[in-house]
């Protein structure tokens, strides 16, 4: 492998990750591919961040699609504090116009005993 050519990935962010919240410095510097829904329905939890589950199929979920670097995505391991707190897995994506994109997402595997989030947006 050319140790010049940079490695990188594709990666959904649905709460503080996207643009105008606190983490999003994390992700800025990384290529923007577009806003987005999840095909696969899914559930949304939180009050101060959200967290998402992909056992409970209730609607889409939206956010922000970047192409991220190896290092972008050690970051975002170490906040999501992954794999304890948040498992990342792959998920496919339906960008804005139609295309679909596989992309990591968070999801939680904490037990999930409050009520849902009327929807898959937060704030």
């Amino acid at each position: 492998m050319n140790s010049s050519v940079k490695e990188t990935t594709i990666l959904f962010v649905y709460g503080t990750l996207k643009r105008g919240f606190e983490n999003h410095p994390i992700v800025e510097e990384s290529r923007f591919i577009g806003t987005a829904r999840s095909v696969q329905p899914m559930a949304m939890w939180g009050i101060e961040f959200p967290y998402v589950s992909d056992k409970l199929p209730l609607y889409p979920i939206f956010g922000e699609v970047y192409e991220v670097s190896e290092a972008v995505l050690r970051l975002t391991d170490a906040l999501e504090d992954h794999p304890r707190l948040y498992q990342r897995s792959v998920r496919d994506f339906s960008l804005v116009g139609g295309n679909v994109i596989a992309a990591w997402i968070y999801l939680s595997h904490a037990q999930l005993r409050s009520k849902p989030l009327e929807s898959g947006e937060w704030k």
